[in-house]
């Protein structure tokens, strides 16, 4: 299924999330900011993804790069608005100075319009993409502090708290997820 949304990452960044017109397993992630993203964050974008597949492929593309650190919550919104109406973010140069002035208008007026263009050159990030491995019959990442355990059977790697998962594992356990009992 098709989506997009703001993704609150890291506590005090926005993006804008979504799988449009992507393949399966792939999420685009447009961040004005930065180029990486924490264990946590990646387990969200796998929650919104959903995917059946064996990984997923987090592509951050070329982007305007935002001035300072406070107004990525703008650039989010212009993004998604942009995605909306069928443009494409990558090909947009917003005027920051003016975004906060355009939001407050738009929410006096009560009618969100597309945020205002810049007719400077603006600095740009590189395309970036990345592949996550994910695991178990709930497809996320591998997070530090998790136990999992492979499968003796179809070798797929399972947490203990998706499978049954005996109390005691030793080296010679042979563990059957409930696909392969």
């Amino acid at each position: 299924m098709d989506h997009g949304q703001w993704l609150n990452i890291g506590g005090n960044h926005w993006v804008t999330v979504t799988n449009t017109g992507c393949e399966e397993n792939r999420i685009k992630a447009y961040n004005t900011l930065y180029r990486s993203m924490s264990n946590t964050d990646k387990i969200k974008l796998a929650a919104l993804l959903n995917t059946s597949l064996e990984s997923m492929v987090i592509e951050w593309p070329s982007l305007q790069i935002q001035e300072g650190d406070s107004d990525c919550g703008l650039f989010a919104m212009a993004i998604a608005l942009a995605l909306c109406n069928g443009q494409d973010p990558c090909q947009q140069a917003y005027d920051q100075s003016a975004m906060r002035v355009h939001l407050a208008t738009c929410f006096h007026c009560e009618e969100i319009a597309v945020f205002p263009l810049s007719k400077v050159k603006c600095k740009r990030s590189k395309s970036v993409e990345v592949t996550e491995e994910l695991f178990c019959h709930c497809r996320m990442p591998y997070k530090e502090g998790d136990f999992m355990i492979e499968c003796s059977n179809c070798l797929q790697w399972f947490h203990r708290s998706c499978d049954k998962v005996p109390r005691t594992v030793g080296e010679q356990t042979n563990f059957h997820c409930m696909n392969c009992k």
